[in-house]
């Protein structure tokens, strides 16, 4: 029962050292499954913001605002960006590459396609950004729909 109550003194203790520093996009408390996205299929945040099962994280519920998409473009599988805010898949269109959040049987069965023309169709969302870029976060398309067109 002490270990039980110490836990629990220890994890509040923790999420209040969250709070604390600004870490409102960390779920308090989630499911053990693993959902198509590659995260927990389901997860509680604190007030004001919502689970994203599609990003693993939570975002800022009266900020998030996802606008319908569909993008031909060239795919990019081995997407590089500084401070780490890539999801390491992209569609170029005019020379301008945006990230695709992709479930993980998705990417699997895309890495090999770069270089190939792709047809998306998704939700695309503003995520908050690691490195400064002023209030505009980076630009993703949370993927409903991909295929190969060429």
């Amino acid at each position: 029962m002490k270990r039980v109550i110490a836990g629990l003194v220890l994890q509040m203790s923790l999420s209040s050292l969250a709070l604390a520093s600004g870490a409102d996009r960390n779920p308090i408390l989630c499911v053990r499954d693993m959902g198509p996205w590659g995260f927990a299929s389901k997860c509680t945040c604190v007030e004001g913001y919502t689970y994203k099962k599609e990003l693993g994280y939570c975002v800022e519920t009266a900020t998030w605002d996802p606008k319908p998409v569909t993008v031909e473009g060239i795919l990019r599988t081995e997407v590089v960006a500084a401070g780490g805010e890539t999801t390491g898949f992209g569609v170029e269109v005019d020379g301008q590459i945006t990230d695709l959040v992709l479930k993980t049987v998705d990417k699997q069965g895309f890495k090999d396609y770069d270089g190939r023309t792709i047809a998306v169709q998704g939700d695309s969302v503003v995520l908050p950004a690691i490195e400064p870029h002023g209030d505009k976060g980076w630009v993703a398309i949370i993927v409903k729909d991909i295929h190969i067109v060429k």
